[in-house]
Parts: C-alpha cells; structure tokens; sequence
C-alpha cells in the first residue's frame, strides 16, 4: 500500500520542477470549481469562434497583439499565457490565411517580425463584436477591485505557467 506525500504548507515555496506541481491543497473547493468553469467557458468560446469565424482564440488573441504595429514573434510570447510552441503555430497558420506575415530582418536573422495584414485587421475587426457580446455576461457585473484581483490572477498564473514546458494545445 502506498501513501501519499502531505500536501504541502501554502507558505512552502514551490520548486519550479513541472515532475513536482505546486500544492492546490490550501485552495477551496469552490476556487478550483471556479478555474475549472473558467477553462472550460474558455474552450466554449473557441469552439463556438473557430464555427463562426475558421480562427482559434489563440489566433485572434495573436491578431488582438498585432493590431497596433509589427512586433517580434517573441514579444508575442512574453505578453501571452502560451508557450513558444503555441504562438508560432498560431502565427504559422495565420500566415497561411493571409492574415499575417512573417520576416526576417536582414540585419538579424535570429529575429522574427510578425505584422498583422489589412486582411487580419478585417477578421479581427468581424470577431471582436461577436467576442465582446459573448463577453458582456461575464464582465458586465465586475466592480473595480473585481477586475483588480482578476489582474493579479492573471499575473499570477502567467508567471506559474512560464515554469511549465510546452503544454499548450
């Protein structure tokens, strides 16, 4: 018969080691109901995107990015919560689509410049109304200090996720 390990004190730092995930012991049942809603509301949304639109929530998150100038690719992956593999996949399908494009400065070949195309800001433009009213229920009753903590929330699990490997879909 094996036993398991005690859950870790919330105050016990977590290592980084993806082969040893951090404790969720300290967190209530409904907090892990919540972030399992919230994952799953999220896939909903991009099923029902990728019906109505051909693009993932990833794709319009990276067009989302490029709307206001070309940046490098991994700017990109700094500014998101997805991994390196991720971002490129999306780019990569994006510029198939016409969408974006992708370069290589002559004067630094180890770079990528990744800009959005008048095509990428017309599909953008066709699925952020439809992304805002799908939106609207969910924000719609956030007070200040609500969105503050979901700030916080998101600053958090961007600097947890960074320790994991490639584990976007």
């Amino acid at each position: 018969m094996s036993s398991c390990p005690p859950p870790r004190a919330r105050s016990q730092a977590w290592t980084g080691d993806p082969q040893e995930p951090p404790s969720l012991a300290w967190c209530s049942a409904d907090s892990l109901g919540l972030l399992i809603e919230l994952a799953s509301m999220t896939i909903r949304i991009d099923k029902d995107m990728q019906q109505q639109f051909g693009f993932s929530l990833g794709e319009y998150r990276m067009m989302d990015a490029l709307e206001h100038g070309p940046v490098r690719q991994n700017q990109l992956c700094g500014g998101s919560l997805s991994s390196a593999a991720a971002v490129s996949r999306w780019l990569k399908q994006l510029a198939r689509e016409g969408c974006v494009t992708r370069h290589r400065p002559p004067h630094d070949r180890r770079t990528l410049h990744v800009r959005i195309t008048r095509r990428g800001l017309n599909q953008l433009r066709q699925i952020r109304p439809w992304l805002t009213e799908v939106l609207r229920p969910m924000t719609d009753e956030l007070v200040p200090e609500s969105e503050h903590l979901l700030v916080h929330l998101h600053n958090n699990l961007e600097r947890l996720l960074s320790r994991f490997p490639d584990s976007t879909p």
